[in-house]
């Protein structure tokens, strides 16, 4: 987990979005998220993969678009943001991309930037980590 700038909050997510697309190039999948922990105070883990949860639909669309393009496009997002006292999101940025599909990955950051959380305990910034996995399970042609 990452426990930058200011306050002493921090996450890390392990989440996996299983996105399957089928042979009509549509993405499926319950998106369910994987464990997290808690690295220090703030929110609990379980409160922020819960709103995570929420937003997945959203997260989802983001690759399936590309789907249509890109019929084997797999791979992995990791994003990083930061929630603000007021439980706003600060900011956010890709720090591991494997997908490699720039339209997919400013999909899902200006998502992000949307996300609102409870405010953190102390008004600390709870700095946090969370990988969406992408899978397609269209055939070699």
């Amino acid at each position: 987990g990452c426990t930058i700038g200011q306050g002493e909050g921090g996450f890390s997510g392990t989440g996996r979005l299983g996105l399957r697309g089928n042979s009509s190039v549509e993405g499926t999948g319950d998106g369910s998220g994987g464990g997290a922990r808690t690295v220090g105070g703030g929110l609990d883990r379980d409160v922020i993969e819960s709103i995570i949860r929420r937003r997945l639909d959203r997260i989802r669309l983001c690759y399936e678009r590309q789907l249509n393009f890109f019929p084997k496009l797999a791979g992995k997002i990791t994003i990083h943001f930061a929630i603000g006292k007021t439980g706003s999101v600060l900011s956010n940025g890709i720090v591991d991309d494997t997908l490699g599909n720039s339209a997919v990955s400013h999909c899902i950051q200006s998502e992000v930037k949307t996300w609102s959380f409870p405010p953190p305990e102390g008004g600390t910034i709870v700095n946090v980590d969370y990988p969406f996995v992408f899978e397609s399970t269209a055939k070699s042609q």
